[in-house]
């Protein structure tokens, strides 16, 4: 990680990666960020959890 600051639902980091295989976890990790995130606003708006395999598809 290189920084990181508030914003206005949490913080946001900078990340910077070597290589491709670097730039393919990011994504990675990205999808698995935006998958936690849907599986946050299911439970506060509905009331409900969501499991991640169902939140994936």
């Amino acid at each position: 990680m290189i920084g990181c600051a508030s914003a206005p639902d949490g913080f946001e980091a900078d990340v910077r990666f070597q290589d491709k295989e670097d730039a393919f976890g990011r994504r990675i990790w990205e999808r698995i960020c935006h998958i936690e995130s849907h599986r946050q606003q299911v439970s506060s708006r509905e009331g409900r959890v969501l499991a991640p395999e169902p939140a994936a598809a």
